[in-house]
């Protein structure tokens, strides 16, 4: 294929915001470009995994910080090598997915004779966000009161890519091939330690055992290899599997589990690919818009700490078995904890409302309108980009 129709996308992410990269190269491979990835060598089991893509090209974050702290110059030639590599194969266009200043330098140097998606640093060393959607993202971040959109969508609708007719990674189980095993995922570890919903393991151990109880079904406990050492004590006094698998595994796995339970890490962004329930236990920077997963999360938004075992059992019930939730046990949870059902409007954005199945909340209720309202008069200025005269 002519080097006339290649594009770079650039995702120097952690693994869970390389895989909303998904829907992009999705896209621009099936328009016809060769597309080829610039990621972070740490990413590389969420690079794989994304479909539509020619080549791949990881670059060294750990080897590159651990060199600049005493051979930052050595550092500079070594990253400057790469980006000449890379820009010699003459792409015409660079899409930029990350707002880090890194990123944000490397896109115009990866397509210098062509154009520039996402955010960027120009000749004179100014920030440029060539479309409203960066401008919101930039004016209203990740801020939990103002912001209304996830930040996959922004970047998407930047570099043009419709919102809609993603089918995910690979084809999803049926409802009822998730069943056979009856297996429940829980991922207890996030990225950061203010995104833990516990720091005892007991909350966890006791979660884990009702889970079985209640529902019969089969536990296992997903992580990284490196911890293995964490998790073992937890999974023997509860009587949980261990899964520490690479992603491609995890997600073979998530597409037979009945539901994923897990903090904000890149496990609930894996199960949005595989359409895996989710309910997610959010803490610390994950509440808000920002890192919505998809349309099969639950969101419990517990800054106060109070969630219970007994909490998330309901919970899972009533959100991955379709159990009727008791009025009485609905109406507490909707007291104490603030829950939002994630859901795709009809511009194909990423949305938050209240479960229909708790007692209604004309607060909750003119919060959804007021976010839906405010995302559908800036998808208008979005169009309105799209189809401005260049």
């Amino acid at each position: 294929m002519s080097r006339d129709h290649a594009i770079v996308v650039l995702s120097l992410q952690r693994l869970g915001d390389v895989l909303t990269a998904a829907r992009v190269t999705s896209a621009l491979g099936r328009e016809g470009a060769r597309v080829e990835v610039v990621h972070w060598d740490a990413a590389d089991q969420a690079a794989a995994l994304l479909p539509e893509v020619a080549e791949r090209h990881a670059l060294p974050y750990t080897t590159l910080r651990a060199r600049a702290r005493h051979d930052p110059i050595g550092a500079f030639a070594q990253l400057r090598r790469s980006v000449h590599d890379l820009a010699a194969r003459g792409f015409a266009r660079a899409v930029n997915l990350t707002s880090t200043r890194p990123a944000c330098l490397l896109a115009p140097l990866l397509a210098p004779n062509g154009t520039v998606s996402g955010p960027f640093v120009d000749d004179g060393g100014e920030y440029r966000a060539p479309h409203p959607a960066l401008d919101y993202l930039n004016t209203r971040g990740v801020d939990p009161e103002l912001n209304v959109f996830a930040h996959h969508d922004l970047y998407a609708i930047s570099a043009g890519v419709p919102l809609t007719g993603f089918a995910g990674l690979g084809k999803t189980s049926e409802p009822h091939e998730r069943d056979v095993d009856a297996i429940l995922a829980v991922h207890v570890h996030g990225s950061s330690h203010d995104k833990s919903w516990r720091d005892s393991a007991d909350d966890w151990a006791d979660t884990l055992v009702e889970l079985r109880r209640r529902f019969a079904v089969r536990i296992v406990l997903l992580g990284a290899p490196s911890e293995a050492e964490a998790l073992t004590p937890l999974a023997a006094t509860t009587g949980a599997e261990l899964f520490l698998r690479p992603l491609d595994e995890t997600a073979a796995l998530l597409r037979r589990c009945r539901g994923l339970i897990s903090v904000d890490t890149v496990a609930i962004h894996l199960a949005a690919a595989v359409e895996c329930p989710t309910l997610v236990l959010r803490q610390g920077p994950a509440r808000g818009h920002a890192f919505l997963p998809g349309p099969q999360a639950l969101l419990v938004d517990d800054a106060r700490g109070s969630t219970t075992p007994r909490d998330i059992v309901e919970l899972v019930a009533r959100h991955m078995f379709d159990d009727t939730t008791d009025p009485k046990v609905a109406a507490d949870l909707g007291r104490r904890l603030r829950l939002q059902r994630v859901v795709r409007d009809t511009n194909g954005y990423l949305g938050t409302c209240r479960p229909e199945w708790l007692p209604r909340d004309l607060q909750a209720d003119e919060r959804d309108r007021a976010q839906r309202t405010e995302r559908d008069a800036w998808h208008r200025r979005f169009v309105e980009a799209r189809d401005a005269p260049c």
